[in-house]
C-alpha cells in the first residue's frame, strides 16, 4: 500500500511539473532586443523570479524593464521586457523558472538563431524535448521580429516578419505616490510594508536603501504576506542591514 501511495505522489508530482513546463513561452523577439512572453496556460503565473538565457548572460526578469504587460500574468497575457542582451544577427534564448541552466528541468522554452555558434543551452533544449540539434531558426531583419507559433514546438515554429511587439505600450504611470508604505520596523530588522492604495502592485523589483547598502526586494526573504500585493495587504521581508541603534530605511520603485 505505501509502494502504491509513494508512486501516486511521484506520479502526480511529474504530471504538475510536466504542465507546468512550457506554459511560459517565446511569443516574439524584436531586433531592437525586445522579448515578449506569453502565459499559455489557465492559471496565473509571477514570473518575477523567472530567468533570461544567452550563455554566458543570465537576467532575473525582475531586473529588466517590463515595457508592456506585468510580470504577474494572468492566463494568455503577455508581457514584454527589454534590457536583455541580444544580437538579431545570430543567438539563443532560452526562459528558465529558475537559475539552474544546466537543467532541461527548469527550461520553459528555446530559441537558437541566425548565426549563432560557440558555447550555448542547445544540448539543455535537446534534452528538455524543445530543440533538434543543430537546427538554427531565421535571424531577425531590421524593424522585425521572430514570431512563433505557440501551437508549435521546435525550428518550425519560428519565423520572421512584421514586429507586432508592445504596439500601445502604457505610459509608465506606476502606482501612486506613497501607495506603497513602510508600517513597521522591528529590532531584529525585519520590515513590514503596506499597500495603502486601491490596486494591486507587484514590488517584486521595488528597492530598500540604506546608503550604502541597496536590496531588491526579491532578492530578500518573504517571511510573511507576498511581493504581488493587493490593496491593505502587508508583506515583511528579512534579510536587509538595519540597525537599531539609529539608521535610514526607504522604499524605492526603482534603483535610481
Amino acid at each position: 500500500m505505501r509502494l502504491i501511495l509513494k508512486f501516486l505522489v511521484v506520479a502526480v508530482s511529474l504530471l504538475f511539473v510536466s504542465n507546468l513546463n512550457g506554459q511560459i513561452q517565446i511569443s516574439e523577439v524584436a531586433s531592437n532586443g525586445y522579448v515578449e512572453l506569453v502565459n499559455t496556460g489557465s492559471s496565473t503565473v509571477d514570473v518575477s523570479s523567472y530567468w533570461l538565457c544567452n550563455r554566458p548572460s543570465y537576467s532575473q526578469l525582475s531586473n529588466l524593464t517590463v515595457e508592456c504587460g506585468q510580470l504577474n500574468m494572468a492566463p494568455g497575457a503577455t508581457v514584454t521586457v527589454s534590457g536583455f542582451n541580444l544580437n538579431s544577427a545570430g543567438d539563443e534564448l532560452g526562459v528558465y523558472i529558475n537559475s539552474t541552466f544546466g537543467s532541461p528541468a527548469g527550461l520553459m522554452d528555446y530559441v537558437i538563431f541566425g548565426n549563432r555558434q560557440g558555447p550555448s543551452r542547445e544540448t539543455v533544449a535537446v534534452s528538455a524535448g524543445l530543440w533538434a540539434l543543430g537546427n538554427r531558426a531565421p535571424a531577425i531583419p531590421a524593424s522585425q521580429s521572430l514570431n512563433k507559433n505557440t501551437n508549435a514546438t521546435g525550428v518550425s515554429a519560428f519565423t520572421t516578419g512584421a514586429s507586432s511587439i508592445c504596439p500601445n505600450p502604457a505610459p509608465p504611470t506606476g502606482p501612486a505616490s506613497g501607495q506603497i508604505q513602510i508600517s513597521e520596523i522591528a529590532s531584529n530588522g525585519y520590515v513590514e510594508l503596506v499597500n495603502t492604495g486601491t490596486s494591486t502592485v507587484d514590488i517584486s523589483n521595488y528597492w530598500l536603501c540604506n546608503r550604502p547598502s541597496y536590496s531588491q526586494l526579491s532578492n530578500l526573504t518573504v517571511e510573511c504576506g507576498q511581493l504581488n500585493m493587493a490593496p491593505g495587504a502587508t508583506v515583511t521581508v528579512s534579510g536587509f542591514s538595519i540597525n537599531s541603534a539609529g539608521d535610514e530605511l526607504g522604499v524605492y520603485i526603482n534603483s535610481t
